[in-house]
C-alpha cells in the first residue's frame, strides 16, 4: 500500500498539499475539521450521529493515514491542505459529497 509521508503537510506548496487529504475518508476528514473547530470528542460524536468510540477510531485512522504523530499535527496538515483549496467534504441529500465552490 502506498503511504504518504506527513512531511508533505509541511512542504507549503499547493501541488504537495492538495493530494495529502486524498488518503482520508470523508468521515475522517470531518473528524479533523470538527477537531480544528475546537470541539471535544463527545461534541463531535453528537454532530456526526455516532459513538465517541467511533470518533476516536476515525481520528486514529486519520493519524495513521497521514503518518502524523499527534492529533495536533494531523489537524495542522488538514488545515494547511484546506488553505490550498482541497475540496471540503459536505453532506448533500443525505450523501457525503465534495464542496467544489
Amino acid at each position: 500500500m502506498f503511504r504518504r509521508n506527513a512531511s508533505l503537510g509541511s512542504a507549503g506548496c499547493s501541488s504537495c498539499l492538495a493530494p495529502v487529504l486524498d488518503v482520508l475518508t470523508d468521515r475522517q476528514e470531518r473528524v479533523l475539521e470538527l477537531t480544528a473547530e475546537g470541539l471535544a470528542i463527545k461534541e463531535i460524536a453528537g454532530r456526526m450521529g455516532c459513538s465517541e468510540r467511533t470518533v476516536k477510531n476515525l481520528r486514529d485512522q486519520a493519524l495513521q493515514r497521514l503518518d502524523a504523530p499527534s492529533t495536533v499535527r494531523a489537524v495542522a496538515i488538514y488545515v494547511k491542505a484546506r488553505k490550498w483549496g482541497h475540496p471540503k467534504p459536505t453532506k448533500v441529500r443525505g450523501q457525503i459529497g465534495l464542496d467544489l465552490a
